[in-house]
């Protein structure tokens, strides 16, 4: 089966200030898409709950090429499955908007997880056998782990809530973009555009959870913010993801 390429419209409620498209609400749309070519290559959600299996996000990479469109405008977003091992199966994605011009350019890491047992199983050889082999990834994950900030300059926090639950019940993966970059003041969002993110997902969260977004600068990247997410466990904080941000002066 060929790539799937699937056209959208930008809505009100995908918009922040300015009117533009944000990068979580791209997010969005790139799970519909996914859920899309899923469903047609016979391993969608329901198709593996049948089973007892469902799909994890564990790594996600993404580059904004450009300024997301507008309200109004339209962009194309085009996704296809790869596999990276017997335990990984990826999925690339590129969008367009109406000229043609490059927009974002993204690969995510999944697993296959037993629900009942929450824990990773080897993806199928059916499953496999229906991923794109002909198509490159167009972003490479990064295997390395993500430092956390040492200096924390920004933070907030993130009470999980009813509307942030998917299909399975816990939280939905972008709300986890969306929680690291709520940590940043106003000003700063103003002031720059979302180039590139990297986010890592360490453990499930639940509605009621109490979570911290922290935020500080990449020692390594001056252009570059890194991010933490944690959870309170008697006392404890326990990191349920990561992030890392790349940004450019508007």
């Amino acid at each position: 089966m060929a790539v799937l390429t699937l056209p959208f419209t930008v809505r009100h409620t995908e918009t922040g200030t300015g009117a533009r498209l944000t990068p979580t609400a791209f997010l969005d749309l790139f799970q519909e898409a996914a859920g899309v070519d899923a469903q047609q290559r016979g391993f969608s959600l329901d198709d593996l709950a049948v089973g007892g299996i469902a799909w994890v996000l564990n790594r996600l990479a993404v580059r904004f090429d450009a300024p997301l469109p507008r309200l109004g405008e339209t962009l194309t977003l085009t996704t296809w499955p790869t596999v990276a091992s017997d335990l990984y199966a990826n999925r690339e994605f590129v969008a367009h908007d109406a000229a043609g011009g490059r927009l974002v350019t993204g690969s995510t890491r999944w697993v296959m997880i037993d629900v009942a047992r929450r824990r990773p199983v080897r993806i199928p050889p059916e499953v496999a056998a229906l991923a794109v082999t002909t198509e490159h990834a167009p972003l490479v994950i990064d295997a390395g782990k993500l430092p956390a900030p040492r200096a924390i300059e920004h933070a907030a926090a993130i009470a999980v809530q009813r509307r942030d639950l998917d299909a399975n019940g816990h939280t939905n993966n972008v709300r986890y973009a969306e929680w690291a970059l709520e940590a940043l003041p106003d000003s700063f969002l103003a002031a720059h555009r979302l180039a590139f993110l990297d986010l890592v997902l360490r453990a499930e969260t639940h509605r009621g959870d109490a979570l911290r977004s922290e935020a500080g600068p990449d020692p390594a990247d001056p252009a570059a913010l890194l991010h933490r997410l944690t959870r309170d466990e008697s006392g404890t904080p326990r990191e349920v993801a990561s992030a890392r941000t790349r940004w450019e002066a508007v």
